[in-house]
């Protein structure tokens, strides 16, 4: 009996030596990716040409009440040739006619230089056609200054009393404002007081009559005026194009050779929209020099837009 309790005692002790076994680790199951989901195609746009997608032509005079009814007639004329609906729109506004190029509202449009070159920056369109003025397809400006003011350079400028046209005149204020900042110059800021002369003559009248000591006009303003002698050219501008007829980059090729065809048959008509004598092909090489000046401005061509 002895021998068996023994036996039973040492059976026990190995028994509490042994490691019991442990459980095999359990591996997290990897979560499944997501499945791609194809994206819903592009919407489809209507032909160019169709009652939903018409082709619209929106040209800018700044008398539109009465080049309305030539507009009405020949978007007739240009419905039937094309068998396409056609809106032929009038507009005072060069920033609504880009606004509408560039928002895929309007398929042919007219801008003006500061319109057309951001039109293109933004890769809207492209010029068919520049407005031909009393022989010209551009205009210019000049700084000037009185004689005897020791003013010889267009950062000569500061300090001194400035004489526009108007607020709004091309040649004798947006352009020489770009001007003045390419010769680190602020016209709002370093000018001793800006003036408006009504006119760009009045411009240099008013330099000889002591009203003001610099200021812009147009190139040759001072042709003919009494006293002219005693005003001097500091610089000429460069010469802005005149109102250029542009056709949207969205226009497919189907609809575009049409299109353009149609419009070099009427040209006549459309100058006669737009208020000018005639439409002469367009070079873009024409707006390089108004772009250089925006660059040595620090301007950019996109905020000149509207």
């Amino acid at each position: 009996m002895i021998g068996i309790v023994l036996c039973l005692a040492l059976l026990v002790g190995c028994g509490q030596g042994t490691p019991r076994p442990t459980s095999a680790p359990t591996r997290p199951r990897p979560t499944p990716l997501p499945t791609a989901t194809p994206l819903p195609p592009l919407p489809t746009l209507p032909p160019f040409g169709s009652q939903a997608n018409p082709l619209v032509f929106m040209l800018v005079n700044p008398n539109a009440a009465a080049a309305t009814t030539k507009a009405d007639a020949l978007a007739k004329t240009f419905a039937t040739d094309l068998n396409m609906v056609v809106q032929v729109k009038v507009t005072q506004s060069y920033g609504e006619a880009r606004a509408a190029l560039c928002g895929g509202a309007a398929t042919v449009v007219t801008a003006s230089a500061f319109a057309y070159l951001s039109a293109v920056e933004q890769g809207c369109g492209d010029g068919l056609f520049t407005a031909e003025v009393g022989g010209a397809t551009s205009t210019q400006g000049e700084m000037l200054a009185g004689l005897g003011r020791s003013i010889f350079t267009l950062k000569g400028f500061a300090g001194y009393r400035f004489c526009r046209p108007d607020a709004l005149s091309v040649n004798g204020w947006f352009v020489p404002t770009l001007a003045l900042k390419a010769n680190q110059v602020d016209p709002l800021g370093d000018l001793d007081q800006v003036i408006d002369s009504g006119s760009d003559a009045g411009v240099v009248k008013d330099i000889i009559a002591l009203k003001c000591d610099v200021g812009a006009a147009r190139l040759g303003a001072e042709t003919g005026i009494a006293g002219a002698k005693s005003v001097l050219v500091i610089e000429k501008l460069p010469p802005v194009p005149n109102d250029t007829l542009m056709v949207s980059s969205r226009l497919d090729s189907a609809a575009r050779a049409p299109t353009e065809d149609e419009i070099r048959k009427h040209q006549s008509d459309l100058a006669g929209i737009m208020g000018v004598d005639n439409l002469v092909v367009a070079n873009d090489t024409d707006f390089d020099a108004l772009r250089q000046l925006f660059k040595d401005a620090n301007i950019d061509v996109l905020s000149m837009g509207n």
